[in-house]
């Protein structure tokens, strides 16, 4: 299998999608500070100007740009297809960056800024972005799992879109008002555009990191389609109800998710390198959260149906924090450094001085991290502000070590990929 980045036949990763991640990580950074600072953000009834703001940097400072990058940076290198435009990425950045900024001025600002403006600039960054990768794909005309995660992915990020990005103000669709809109379409975002991209790029990825053969199983599309299934009927489910349709969609997806961690772990098993370096095994721990984060939304369902005029707010914060913090951002992450490292070559087999350092310095990082994560999350769940401030003090140590790692390795020269 050839897998060198600068023959004829394989595009080189876009280094302008370097500016996407870079900036994703800066702005995680900025949401573990703020809460180090503010450890009471979540721990105050209702949802706060200022939580609501926490929310909009972190979704769309963070994850969003996170994924964008991750797939304008993995997409040609990962199926040899080039993006319809790379000069098209630093005016996608910028469209988001302003877009963002009028949304994240109107959180703290409700009553001096209008937030029309900045969704109308995020969906044409979106716009951007589906036409730019889905001719990448369209182009090389894959029909297997990992390519089919993306797809879908890209479908959900376009749905999520039309019918109003979360939290912005009213539903486009008069069909939406009244309804749970805002918590539905922040599901069919994070479980369809992020989560999909991320179980698409998991699979294709490691599978490179690794050196196997791609897949030849049925196993990864019962994985898409009960996740999918799943979540399309989650939509309608969180909008009108009620909780045991909530409940049962869930479930939907969580069997979906088993069965993409079966196949998942089988790829790690069946590999021909020896070792398992740092971003495979916190690629692994972070997707090994996902049936918890599964289990959590289930429970606040099942809350609601015996107490419906009480929701369990505080679960639900508890349920997205995972998510985020314990799932997405960790998964993000560790595809970044499995990207660089194909992309550069790095084998585990055959550890170099540059990829011990950096294995070293990713290891550090995440072990802040991760410790940071658990005691902001038990902070949150004890309602204690001093054990949410270190929390969030560790996770930001943690990701100023990813942040500067991922520089580190940006400036060095891409070298051949290793061939298996």
């Amino acid at each position: 299998m050839n897998t060198e980045p600068n023959s004829a036949s394989t595009p080189q990763a876009p280094r302008a999608a370097v500016s996407f991640l870079i900036m994703s990580l800066l702005f995680l950074c900025a949401s573990a500070l703020w809460i180090a600072i503010k450890p009471s953000l979540f721990l105050e009834a209702g949802i706060t100007p200022s939580a609501r703001a926490w929310t909009y940097l972190t979704l769309y400072g963070f994850v969003l740009p996170a994924v964008f990058g991750l797939i304008y940076r993995a997409l040609p290198l990962a199926y040899e297809a080039p993006l319809l435009s790379e000069n098209l990425i630093p005016l996608h950045l910028a469209v988001h960056m302003f877009g963002f900024g009028i949304i994240f001025a109107h959180a703290l600002h409700p009553e001096t800024v209008q937030p029309g403006m900045g969704v109308t600039f995020l969906v044409c960054g979106v716009v951007i972005f589906v036409i730019n990768t889905g001719a990448a794909l369209q182009k090389r005309g894959l029909a297997e799992p990992s390519s089919a995660f993306i797809a879908a992915s890209l479908l959900w990020l376009a749905i999520s879109s039309l019918l109003g990005l979360p939290l912005s103000g009213e539903p486009v669709f008069a069909a939406l008002k009244d309804t749970q809109w805002s918590a539905a379409t922040l599901a069919l975002g994070l479980l369809g555009f992020v989560m999909n991209a991320i179980l698409g790029m998991a699979l294709r990825l490691t599978s490179l990191r690794l050196a196997n053969d791609p897949p030849r199983t049925e196993t990864s599309w019962f994985a898409l389609w009960f996740t999918n299934g799943g979540l399309a009927w989650l939509f309608g489910a969180i909008s009108y109800g009620p909780a045991i349709y909530v409940l049962f969609c869930a479930g939907v997806y969580l069997l979906g998710l088993l069965i993409f961690l079966a196949r998942f772990m089988a790829i790690t098993q069946q590999r021909r390198v020896e070792i398992l370096d740092w971003d495979t095994k916190i690629l692994v721990t972070a997707l090994s959260v996902l049936p918890a984060v599964a289990l959590l939304a289930g429970w606040a369902a099942w809350i609601r149906m015996g107490n419906p005029e009480q929701p369990p707010a505080g679960l639900d914060t508890a349920t997205a924090l995972t998510a985020i913090l314990g799932v997405a951002a960790p998964a993000l992450i560790a595809l970044l450094y499995q990207s660089e490292a194909i992309l550069r070559g790095f084998h585990p087999d055959e550890p170099t001085a540059h990829l011990r350092l950096t294995s070293q310095i990713l290891l550090a990082s995440f072990f802040n991290y991760a410790t940071g994560v658990c005691l902001l999350l038990g902070g949150a769940g004890v309602a204690s502000e001093k054990m949410t401030s270190l929390g969030a003090l560790f996770t930001l140590v943690g990701v100023i070590g990813f942040t500067g790692n991922l520089v580190f390795l940006s400036k060095e020269k891409s070298q051949s990929l290793a061939t298996a």
